[in-house]
């Protein structure tokens, strides 16, 4: 069966922490931060956040989300294929973030469906997000 099994990563260099989801079930991944010891009341802090599975619905849970403390949330899709990012896993990435202004999405494909829902105005600025592209070889600037 496809993904059913992945290596996730958290990479941690000069301070600085990105957990890599890969394709790792959010229940998989939950339960690994758990084991290090992380909790909603202690959470992993991250400077980036790699979602799994191109941000499908299934990928991202509120429980991992309330297991990270991160305001930087790579998605890696054009969303041609399968339709990823799916909006309900930004709507959970936005709302576990919603006290955080500094919240922002980066795209590597500009113009995904999801992408185009959450693009209000009036949306990122109730909620208190962004939506930013990196361009093909663009370093994200942690």
């Amino acid at each position: 069966m496809a993904n059913h099994s992945s290596i996730a990563l958290l990479f941690e260099y000069a301070g600085r922490r990105v957990l890599l989801a890969a394709d790792a079930y959010p229940s998989v991944l939950a339960e690994g931060l758990k084991a290090m010891g992380y909790s909603a009341r202690r959470p992993l802090k991250l400077d980036a956040f790699k979602l799994a599975h191109h941000g499908s619905r299934g990928s991202t849970s509120g429980e991992l989300l309330n297991l990270v403390d991160c305001n930087r949330y790579l998605i890696s899709t054009s969303g041609a294929r399968f339709d990823h990012p799916d909006k309900e896993c930004l709507a959970r990435v936005i709302w576990a973030n919603r006290c955080d202004p500094d919240t922002t999405l980066y795209f590597n494909y500009p113009g995904t469906d999801a992408e185009k829902a959450l693009d209000v105005e009036s949306d990122r600025r109730r909620y208190g997000y962004r939506i930013e592209h990196l361009e093909q070889g663009e370093p994200l600037r942690l």
